[in-house]
Parts: C-alpha cells; structure tokens; sequence
C-alpha cells in the first residue's frame, strides 16, 4: 500500500511517500510545460530521501530544510535537467 501527498514550498513540490514494507520518502520535484507529457507538464525529480521509521511532520520538516540549505544545488540539478531535456525535445 502507498500513501503520499505533496506541498509546494518555495517554487518546489514535496512529495512525502509512505509503502508498506519499504519506508516512508520525500522528493523534491520541479515542473516544466512539455507538449510530449500526457497532461502537458513533466516532472523533474530533484532528490529522493527515505528512512524506515519517521514521523510524517519530521519528513515534511527534513525536506524543507533541505530546500532551505541547498536550493542554489536543486537549482544547479534542475538547470542541467531541463538543459537537456530542451535539447531532447528540439
């Protein structure tokens, strides 16, 4: 069984995952308009961090921090990906 939700913060989305048998999980994930993406927006998953056993707030908590100390990082990420991706799509 999976639960999630997500929560924009600071131009990023959050995305807190729970599996049964695998841990719970925050992404960080970006959107840009793509006409080959079926709803016309394609993800870019910026990081992935998971633990066994956490707290829903302290995982929403962790991610934030993250986006707080290392966005000019993500930012970095999400300019190589998308640089790509442009070239990808021309």
């Amino acid at each position: 069984m999976i639960t999630e939700s997500f929560q924009e913060y600071k131009g990023y989305i959050i995305r807190l995952r729970a599996v049964t048998n695998n841990g719970f999980w925050y992404d960080i994930i970006k959107e840009i308009p793509s006409i080959s993406s079926p709803n016309g927006i394609k993800k870019i998953y910026l990081r992935k961090k998971g633990w066994n056993f956490i707290k829903p707030d302290v995982l929403l908590s962790k991610a934030k921090q993250y986006i707080d100390e290392f966005s000019p990082q993500l930012d970095k990420k999400f300019n190589e990906r998308t640089t790509t991706h442009n070239r990808e799509t021309r």
